[in-house]
């Protein structure tokens, strides 16, 4: 479950220091960690966030999971998009 003020994709307004982004995104993956580790049991509700495309009754286990891995993917990309931009190379593309 995300914490209770993650807004969307920005996150909480209350996040603005370097500090605080770090902990805000090692809670996120703590989060997801929890949902992963709670898929085999069918006491927890599934939920799809307000911004997934799977609701209602499509909101699977297995897919809200790999919605997560598509969606860090996509960001990765994005990250790499901006490193090259900026005359960084990709630790991912160094030989």
């Amino acid at each position: 479950m995300p914490p209770v003020d993650a807004g969307d994709e920005a996150g909480p307004d209350s996040v603005v220091t370097k500090a605080q982004h770090v902990a805000y995104l090692i809670g996120s993956f703590d989060a997801v960690e929890r949902a992963i580790d709670a898929i085999g049991d069918d006491r927890i509700p599934v939920r799809a966030s307000p911004i997934s495309p799977f609701q209602g009754r499509s909101a699977t286990r297995v897919g809200l999971i790999a919605e997560t891995m598509i969606h860090a993917y996509d960001h990765y990309g994005q990250m790499v998009v901006y490193l090259r931009m900026n005359g960084v190379v990709p630790p991912a593309s160094r030989r």
